[in-house]
């Protein structure tokens, strides 16, 4: 195998492109694709980062394999790779279209052409800070820079001028973030990012960060390259607390929608986040952001079963908003919202809340509508319960049963109405009680036993439903009036003071 010497020593901060580039211009003067067909090297394979092309690139260079490994970004027809993560191509750009002019004259580039190191970090989109220099990256246009083996720096003159002509910039968070990774120093992106690609980190950091600064509908074509660089900064500093931070912070994005519409969407509030997360077909995964964003809105908006959201079917409801719910049920969204209030089921604060945005938990929502739609009035009560209308309402004030809305919308007691499981379940207790036997001796009817004690029906039904006083029941229907009491157990609680309560 031919080998290359003199020997040229490898920099693990470039691109094993840059260092073939070098290599060739140090021993021929050429470009790379020259050297690598002496080689019989496919320059495909090379681009590509394949093993075996590599392996006789690192051995004819006498260079450490894994070291050249480590600085290639393999090109592939849909996608780059980098150290095991899988990037666009859009997050790589060509050899060349980006560098600081300062770091190839320490290199000595403006001299001798084959000193100048093409770096990793300045072949990716987001970054366009030297760390090093603290000065703004000198970027080319697509017709000057090639993405090909071929690509040489500007040298003497012209790269001195550019360099005179630098920017002062500071790296942003997320640049340093990069650099350090890069460079395989310790980081401090916290666990959720810590998992991710530095794609993934960089994608996820610059929509929320342009989502919180311009709001959820912001114009993406409209945000420059430095644009994106500041909100990268501005979504590090939130995504970098975890997901508890991110959050909170789409709720603080999800506040910011004014849509009314009744029937408005992921879309509607989180405007182009959701867009980006559910119309994009990315060759490379967004990350975790898509299923923590399904699973806030999920727990956030009233999403129907076997709707699709962001890639994935909906299998069973979690919310109702007062909109779904009254579209389910029938009942007018306006009395829907007081009812719901009434009940405790939303606070005397929501009035202001768009009818999709008043959300509740979709079994509880359901199961009181039920509840509201089949419930019997007070008159129905007593029927059903074979008693007055005094004893139902009894039942009521004393808490033995309980209206589905207590005093709905206000009016007053003749307005109450009280849910069939709730009369269900009393009916159930009453069948439950022994039968009348011959054994028991002195039994009265309950409206005996209010008028011997001066308690109410409620008082007395209440302390029978906690094991506190003993009844039994006629053979036949189930209600109050063929309820029997023992005359012996009333005389305890005989009320000796006042007058006695009817009912």
């Amino acid at each position: 195998m031919m080998i290359l010497r003199p020997h040229l020593p490898y920099d693990p901060r470039e691109t094993s492109t840059s260092f073939a580039r070098r290599l060739a211009l140090f021993h021929t003067g050429h470009g790379a694709g020259r050297l690598l067909e002496d080689l019989r090297l496919d320059r495909h394979a090379f681009g590509a980062g394949k093993f075996d092309t590599m392996s006789v690139f690192a051995t004819a260079s006498e260079i450490d394999l894994d070291a050249l490994l480590g600085g290639t970004i393999a090109r592939f027809s849909r996608h780059r790779e980098f150290r095991g993560e899988r990037w666009s191509r859009e997050f790589v750009l060509p050899e060349g279209a980006r560098f600081c002019p300062a770091c190839l004259l320490d290199d000595g580039a403006d001299t001798v052409e084959w000193h100048g190191k093409g770096r990793i970090a300045w072949r990716l989109r987001p970054i366009m800070t030297c760390q090093r220099h603290g000065l703004r990256l000198v970027t080319m246009s697509e017709r000057q820079a090639r993405d090909e083996l071929g690509h040489r720096y500007p040298i003497g003159m012209e790269l001195r001028e550019m360099a005179a002509r630098q920017v002062e910039q500071t790296p942003t968070a997320l640049e340093n973030l990069i650099h350090d990774r890069i460079s395989g120093r310790q980081t401090d992106e916290g666990g959720w990012l810590r998992a991710q690609t530095i794609e993934q980190v960089t994608e996820v950091c610059e929509m929320i960060g342009a989502t919180v600064e311009q709001g959820p509908v912001f114009d993406v074509a409209g945000v420059t390259a430095e644009g994106w660089r500041r909100a990268g900064a501005v979504g590090l500093g939130i995504a970098s607390k975890g997901e508890t931070a991110l959050r909170d912070t789409l709720n603080e994005i999800a506040a910011l929608s004014d849509t009314s519409s009744g029937k408005a969407g992921p879309r509607a509030i989180y405007g182009r986040l959701y867009e980006w997360l559910a119309y994009t077909t990315p060759v490379v995964d967004h990350g975790p952001i898509r299923s923590l964003l399904r699973e806030q809105i999920l727990d956030t908006l009233a999403i129907a079963p076997d709707e699709v959201l962001l890639g994935e079917r909906v299998e069973g409801r979690r919310l109702h908003s007062v909109h779904s719910l009254s579209e389910q049920t029938g009942i007018h969204r306006k009395r829907l919202r007081k009812i719901l209030v009434q009940a405790g089921l939303a606070s005397g604060e929501s009035w202001d809340h768009a009818a999709h945005r008043l959300v509740f938990p979709a079994q509880v929502a359901e199961g009181f509508c039920r509840d509201l739609v089949d419930a019997v009035s007070l008159h129905q009560l007593a029927e059903a319960l074979d008693c007055t209308r005094s004893q139902a309402e009894s039942l009521y004030r004393d808490g033995v049963l309980r209206p589905v809305v207590d005093r709905d919308l206000g009016q007053g007691i003749h307005k109450l109405a009280f849910a069939q499981r709730e009369i269900r379940g009393f009916l159930e207790f009453l069948s439950a009680l022994p039968d009348e036997t011959r054994q028991v001796p002195g039994t009265v009817s309950l409206t005996t036993a209010t008028k011997r004690t001066g308690r109410s029906t409620g008082d007395l039904l209440g302390r029978i439903k906690a094991g506190d006083l003993a009844a039994v029941r006629k053979p036949g229907q189930v209600g109050l009036a063929n309820l029997r009491l023992i005359a012996a157990d009333l005389q305890p609680l005989k009320i000796l003071v006042g007058a006695a309560v009817s009912g």
